[in-house]
């Protein structure tokens, strides 16, 4: 209960709720185990939010003693923090805790999740030009928990797009080559959905799901006419078990024209999965001819993932009254 209120504090976007969480940071005494982990993520809701300005140097100030007290709890709280408001005051930290830039760094190694959150938290880095080599060297390391942090964090890397391609052709991990697939989609451009399609429809059975979200997150960011078509091809040839990818790379791309599509597999299909990632891309794709179906489908619907996307479908589209 203590520590829904400490996050509280921070979804209110106050600013006593900002005065009360730089309480908890400022005093000795212990709330609850987390409280001061907690606070760092209420603060950095509050930020994103357009609250607390100026705590970001207030924070960085407190970090050594409130690492030496939380341990890694806190290290992990700051990465969150610079996710959900990306701060010049905590990016130091943040690359210390990378482990890519020692020469800088004066803390005790991270632990092998926290190099990992670090890694991913460059991408929020606001000098792009210092953390782009440090992402390349990581993305071709011996690690691959690195290679995989680095994969995702290059995605929104200005001009990372042809270093994205070779990592691919490098990599042999499957999740990291997932990783970079997706990444290679948030580069968007004709070059990235040329290089997608043939993983789509040539590539190796295991990435096929990867290239097809990739291709989803193209189409949707750059209304890319020609990836949609891509999908929708691909979605007419996939078995079942390919189609629950396609369906919801289908959501992601904001495909009107997968409309039908998608409500005749929600009426026709006996797979249940299939049926929730259908009703999920109905609700991003946020056409309200779908709504009936979709109140119609979740009445009569027994199986609960089926349920689910239903519901996460209808909450996306907001309709009044289907909270009844």
């Amino acid at each position: 209960m203590r520590e829904s209120a400490i996050l509280a504090l921070g979804t209110s976007a106050s600013e006593p709720g900002v005065h009360a969480l730089l309480s908890l940071l400022l005093e000795e005494r212990e709330v609850t185990p987390r409280a001061q982990a907690l606070a760092v993520v209420g603060l950095g809701v509050a930020r994103m939010h357009g609250r607390g300005n100026g705590t970001d140097a207030m924070l960085a100030s407190l970090l050594e003693r409130l690492e030496s007290e939380g341990g890694d709890d806190v290290l992990q709280a700051v990465m969150l923090h610079q996710a959900l408001a990306p701060s010049a005051a905590l990016a130091a930290r943040v690359r210390c805790a990378s482990g890519r830039f020692q020469e800088k760094c004066k803390h005790d190694e991270a632990h092998a999740g926290t190099i990992e959150r670090a890694l991913e938290g460059l991408r929020f880095d606001a000098d792009v030009a210092a953390v782009l080599p440090r992402l390349l060297d990581a993305a071709h390391g011996r690690v691959v928990e690195e290679r995989r942090a680095a994969a995702s964090a290059l995605a929104e890397v200005p001009g990372a797009l042809d270093a994205l391609l070779t990592a691919h052709e490098l990599e042999h991990e499957p999740l990291a080559r997932g990783r970079l697939l997706i990444s290679i989609g948030e580069q968007g451009g004709d070059k990235a959905r040329a290089y997608l399609s043939e993983r789509l429809t040539k590539g190796k059975k295991h990435e096929f799901a990867w290239a097809a979200l990739g291709l989803g997150l193209l189409a949707g960011e750059g209304d890319d006419a020609e990836a949609r078509a891509a999908l929708r091809a691909a979605f007419d040839e996939a078995s079942q078990k390919e189609k629950e990818s396609v369906a919801l790379a289908l959501g992601f791309a904001r495909d009107r024209e997968a409309h039908g599509r998608l409500v005749k597999t929600l009426d026709d299909s006996r797979a249940d999965r299939l049926r929730m990632f259908a009703s999920i891309a109905l609700g991003l794709i946020d056409d309200r001819q779908s709504h009936g179906v979709l109140v119609e489908a979740i009445v009569s619907a027994n199986c609960p993932y089926a349920r689910s996307g239903m519901a996460l479908a209808l909450a996306l589209q907001d309709e009044p009254g289907d909270t009844e």
